[in-house]
Formats: structure tokens, sequence, C-alpha cells
């Protein structure tokens, strides 16, 4: 499994590369070709080459799924829906 690592999301990328996965960052891309400055350009290469696109950039990841491209979009609604809201009853034991 390949992965794309969007500039926001370098932290994730160094993670995957720890757990021996095939890892390229969009930052280095870009500073070998200016071509991927453009978002649709990267999500070209990462479906190209069948890569899974790693984004917190809301535009590239609601485009990865309207276009239904591999994608792991770290949005704030996941991020509340599967983080946040899952731990409030545990949490709430420290105010009651």
């Amino acid at each position: 499994m390949k992965f794309l690592i969007d500039q926001n999301a370098d932290f994730f990328g160094n993670e995957l590369e720890k757990r021996n996965y095939e890892v390229e960052y969009i930052l280095k891309l870009r500073e070998q070709d200016p071509k991927f400055r453009n978002d649709l350009n990267m999500l070209k290469h990462a479906e190209t080459n069948k890569m899974i696109l790693v984004t917190k950039d809301r535009e590239n990841g609601q485009a990865c799924k309207d276009n239904g491209i591999p994608c792991i979009w770290l949005s704030d609604e996941e991020l509340l829906e599967n983080m946040i809201l899952p731990r409030l009853d545990e949490l709430k034991k420290f105010y009651d």
C-alpha cells in the first residue's frame, strides 16, 4: 500500500513510514516539479500511482470523495465523531 501525504499531514506520513509503508510527500513532489502546486495534478498522481491520499484539507478530501479517489480525510467532523464524542461519557465522571 502506498500513501501520498498532503503538506498538512506530515506527522501521519512519518508514522506510516515507521510501519514500513511506502510514502511520498507532496512538498517533495512540488520541489521536484512545479506542476504539483496544482491540487488536481496531485490527485491525478495519487490515482495514477494507486496511492491513498492522506490530507486534512477540506477541498482535497471532498475532491477525493466526489471522484472516487482513495483518501484518508482527517476532517473535523470525522475527529468529532470518532475521537471526541466516544470519550465524553468516560470523561463526564470528572465533573459529575
